[in-house]
């Protein structure tokens, strides 16, 4: 369509151990109904691929196929669901929710935190009580904005798209078919809608 959404504009694939995910997607938003068959293949049935010197604390409930890769720490009662493919040196926190969506490395998602259908780049913070929700509350089919422009992604469950390196403020939500760029700052307390260039200040 064209490549103002394409991967590489949100991401650094180049240390991404499945960065073949992304492979001939044109708008990011197109990664989100492969996530759940790539995880499949790369575990087993529903139990979770775990990489070296993860660890997984108390109560972590895995529902369904999920890759978490090396060096990370899953902390008590965190809940992954649908397919969930994390890369390298990935913090969850106490008691989040993560659902068909990508994280990759180096991020930290602190306590009581919700990811779903979405992808989170590198460097990445994730405060508390961050909501990346992924279903317009009307039930229909999520679009991007783009000023005035409406992408059509033909998806009903679509998240959110955070760029490397941006870093959001307690208790922000962001609402379904948001495209944050990279190294941006989102406040505290913030209903986040649309698209947003790389560095911006979304307050």
């Amino acid at each position: 369509m064209n490549n103002k959404f394409a991967p590489e504009k949100y991401f650094n694939l180049s240390q991404i151990s499945f960065a073949d995910i992304f492979e001939g997607v044109e708008n990011i938003w197109e990664v989100i109904p492969k996530i759940l068959s790539y995880a499949k293949s790369k575990s087993n049935e529903n139990k979770p691929l775990i990489g070296k010197n993860t660890i997984i604390k108390d109560n972590v409930v895995f529902e369904g196929p999920c890759v978490i890769g090396d060096n990370c720490t899953i902390g008590p009662n965190a809940y992954f669901r649908d397919g969930v493919i994390i890369g390298n040196n990935v913090k969850v926190g106490f008691a989040c929710e993560v659902k068909n969506s990508i994280i990759l490395n180096d991020t930290f998602m602190s306590h009581l935190s919700y990811v779903g259908n979405s992808i989170i780049g590198s460097n990445v913070n994730l405060a508390a009580g961050v909501i990346c929700a992924n279903f317009r509350f009307d039930g229909k089919k999520i679009e991007v904005r783009d000023g005035d422009y409406r992408y059509k992604t033909n998806l009903d469950k679509f998240g959110s798209v955070i760029g490397d390196g941006t870093k959001t403020g307690v208790n922000s939500i962001l609402n379904p078919g948001s495209i944050i760029g990279k190294n941006s700052i989102i406040w505290p307390m913030v209903d986040v809608y649309g698209t947003h260039k790389d560095n911006e200040v979304i307050k």
